[in-house]
């Protein structure tokens, strides 16, 4: 079982480090600048009056594609252990090799259900592309920037983070208590498990989406905060100083509005 162990790793290590390639083109690209506008500007605590929240001139198909290939970037490596756990009950109940299209639809069930998220990403980006071309105080995106990582913040130590984290983090649970056989039950796994991970991740992604979507240091550093919560002996601990951090940067930016 340990080279299952190492190829599935590895070929999921491979898809999270290509697709960081890939996005790292695409956002150093004058081409794709042009077409998607720009993507990754401000910083947590810094001015929100003339950012965007990113991606806004992109068609929708190239919206949800890319955002597709964000969550390969920064889910597939905290999601291996999942995957993994998969793999060896398929060969344990089926008592023969791992079946490699099984452990594939699986891992896509789990994308189907981040990119509805991409959907819904997608109608957000929109409308507020849409309503930073309306005339408005300066301080108003700013305020709504802090209060998106005060909520951020909160939803960290909430009963469904919680929750949704203690499936994430443990892989013998979640199979126990929703197998499904056949090809149609690994989709549907997936996605279940998908979306435990959005329910975990969401507060997160809004940071981002906050930010800019394609702001490639601060999908690094959410995608390192991610596996520590969910690898990690220190997981829970993590969540609520993440929660902190994200109420208190979000206090600190409405607090300089106000002041400034």
């Amino acid at each position: 079982m340990w080279r299952v162990t190492v190829v599935l790793v590895a070929v999921l290590l491979a898809l999270s480090g290509a697709a960081w390639l890939i996005l790292a083109r695409q956002s150093s690209s004058m081409a794709m600048a042009q077409d998607m506008g720009k993507m990754a500007q401000g910083s947590l605590l810094a001015p929100l009056a003339n950012v965007k929240p990113g991606m806004a001139e992109a068609g929708p198909l190239l919206f949800v594609s890319v955002w597709v290939l964000m969550m390969v970037a920064m889910m597939f490596p905290s999601v291996a252990p999942m995957v993994l756990g998969y793999a060896v009950i398929v060969r344990q109940k089926e008592g023969r090799p791992v079946r490699w299209l099984k452990v594939g639809v699986f891992a896509g069930g789990y994308l189907l259900a981040w990119a509805a998220v991409g959907v819904g990403a997608l109608i957000l980006n929109l409308a507020a592309t849409l309503y930073l071309e309306l005339p408005r105080p300066p301080w108003v995106l700013q305020a709504a920037g802090g209060a998106v990582l005060i909520a951020a913040g909160l939803y960290q130590f909430t009963a469904w983070k919680r929750t949704c984290l203690s499936h994430c983090r443990s892989s013998l649970a979640f199979f126990m208590h929703n197998w499904r056989p056949g090809v149609t039950g690994a989709v549907r796994m997936g996605m279940h498990h998908g979306t435990y991970c959005v329910g975990c991740c969401w507060g997160l992604m809004a940071v981002l989406f906050m930010i800019g979507l394609m702001n490639l240091a601060w999908m690094a550093l959410l995608s390192v905060v991610i596996a520590v919560e969910k690898l990690t002996p220190q997981g829970m601990l993590a969540t609520r100083f993440v929660g902190s951090a994200l109420v208190v940067s979000g206090f600190v930016m409405i607090v300089r509005r106000v002041l400034g």
